[in-house]
């Protein structure tokens, strides 16, 4: 009996390293990292944009990735004074978005934050991931820094000089926090 214990002990020893290294060899780490650092997006979710509430009207799509976007330039479809309404779809958390009007002085989208543009606000992801239903941009205006614009959303801070908020929307910045 102590020698078939021995033995049965022995077999299941030797059938466990075998699968075991059977399992690592048939999965080398390299592989699995090359294959997932290769399907990562090189952003996370969008930031989305419409001329009406219902999201119709004209309407485009930014990715979330660090980047200063002129919406003169027609990147992305989008066009300048147009939009009065956006949303986010999987955003990750922690993401600070601007979004300003040009100052009609010439200048084009004065990144300095209320030198020069009728309007600035700064809004905040606060989950992860972020899906929201469609948001005023006036409806900004006014809010104190901190409140909750809806769920997932925070406000930032924000400046208001002149002008109509309501299609006018010209400048977006995404700054997403780095990830840790």
């Amino acid at each position: 009996m102590k020698y078939l214990m021995r033995y049965v002990a022995g077999a299941v020893l030797a059938v466990g390293v075998g699968v075991l290294g059977g399992c690592h060899n048939s999965y080398p780490a390299t592989e699995t990292q090359n294959a997932k650092s290769e399907a990562e997006p090189s952003h996370f979710g969008f930031i989305r944009f419409a001329e009406n509430m219902d999201g119709g009207g004209q309407s485009c799509a930014i990715p979330i990735k660090e980047g200063r976007y002129n919406l003169k330039d027609k990147n992305y479809a989008c066009d300048d004074d147009v939009f009065s309404y956006f949303s986010f779809d999987a955003a990750p958390s922690a993401v600070r978005v601007r979004l300003h009007s040009d100052f009609n002085t010439g200048f084009e989208c004065n990144w300095k934050g209320g030198t020069g543009n009728d309007w600035t606000f700064d809004i905040n992801t606060t989950k992860n991931p972020t899906t929201t239903g469609w948001i005023s941009i006036a409806s900004l205006r006014g809010q104190p820094e901190g409140t909750v614009v809806t769920p997932g959303v925070r406000m930032g801070r924000w400046q208001y000089r002149s002008g109509d908020i309501e299609a006018e929307l010209e400048c977006v910045s995404i700054h997403p926090s780095p990830l840790p």
